[in-house]
């Protein structure tokens, strides 16, 4: 216990440290563009010569270039990307797209103004293999709940980075994703290899509804340590944030956060290494507010509002406040 303590503090200072800003600091060399009247034997160069296809517009786009929606539309599919990369539909607001699978050693991926929808097949809607930071933004990600998929799991976003990575999260809405009895599935699952450290941030968003809300999973070897600051996380029929480890550590900090009526635990955490800090946030109407089993930590800076759950649980330690 006094391991992971101290653990908590190193961690929770390194985190104050982190900023939203690309690793690479890299200059957009250029634009590409995507449309519903497209055509993929276009360049993509510019919105009259648009593709219709993401994975074209990939293939004509250099390394930190970016994509934009020309307008609205389904681009349904499995999509690749090996590059650094800002996806922007903000010109195409209702857009829906399948999958993005990223797998890119060292790239850095923008994903904004997406939305996301499982209806039209696929597992996941990111799944992120390997890279150096991804950031999703202003995306709903909805309705990755097995409909016309075979395979489990199902999530909104796997990270699951080979090498260190980042993942930020914001102003984004992650719902009615999973499906009861296909193992870890639901909102975000955060699970890195073994040796690997990832740093995650979600912030203003809602993950609501799904199977299992948050999931931080060191079981396979890797840590992870992450902020969860003014979202909400409700209504999921599973945990909503969870904590698990086997022996590397996963941290997490709830800031400003309403974990609401999950139908198991709001937080909850298991393993020796595995731990949650909760400031300024709220536990609510859960079937048990804290859960923490196998020698789980879960701490309280003495500002949180726990009630009104089935069971309200208990922190098992107080960090002080500076």
């Amino acid at each position: 216990m006094t391991r992971l303590i101290t653990l908590l503090c190193v961690w929770l200072c390194a985190m104050a440290a982190v900023v939203t800003a690309d690793p690479a600091q890299a200059t957009t060399f250029q634009t590409t563009y995507v449309s519903n009247s497209g055509n993929d034997t276009f360049n993509c160069a510019t919105p009259a010569t648009a593709c219709r296809d993401f994975q074209t517009a990939l293939a004509n786009t250099a390394n930190y270039g970016e994509i934009d929606c020309v307008n609205a539309s389904a681009y349904q599919g499995a999509f690749v990307i090996t590059q650094s990369v800002t996806i922007d539909c903000a010109g195409g607001v209702g857009s829906s797209i399948g999958v993005f699978m990223i797998e890119g050693d060292g790239i850095v991926v923008r994903l904004r103004n997406i939305s996301f929808n499982g209806e039209g097949g696929g597992n996941f809607a990111i799944d992120a293999q390997n890279m150096a930071a991804l950031y999703v933004e202003n995306c709903v990600i909805t309705n990755y709940n097995a409909v016309n998929a075979a395979n489990p799991p199902y999530l909104g976003i796997k990270f699951e980075p080979s090498a260190n990575a980042q993942l930020f999260v914001a102003n984004s809405v992650i719902s009615d994703n999973g499906k009861s009895g296909s193992g870890i599935s639901g909102g975000i699952y955060i699970v890195p290899s073994s040796g690997v450290t990832v740093t995650v941030s979600i912030d203003h968003s809602q993950i609501n509804g799904n199977v299992f809300g948050l999931v931080g999973d060191g079981r396979s070897g890797g840590a992870v340590k992450g902020t969860i600051s003014d979202s909400v996380v409700s209504g999921n029929t599973e945990n909503g944030i969870t904590a698990l480890s086997s022996g590397s550590s996963v941290v997490l900090l709830t800031d400003q956060t309403k974990v609401t009526n999950n139908s198991a635990a709001g937080l909850f955490v298991s393993g020796s290494n595995a731990g949650i800090l909760a400031r300024n946030s709220t536990v609510y109407g859960n079937a048990i507010g804290l859960d923490a089993v196998g020698g789980g930590a879960l701490f309280t800076y003495g500002n949180n509002s726990v009630n009104g759950n089935a069971t309200n649980g208990a922190f098992t330690g107080t960090a002080g406040l500076q």
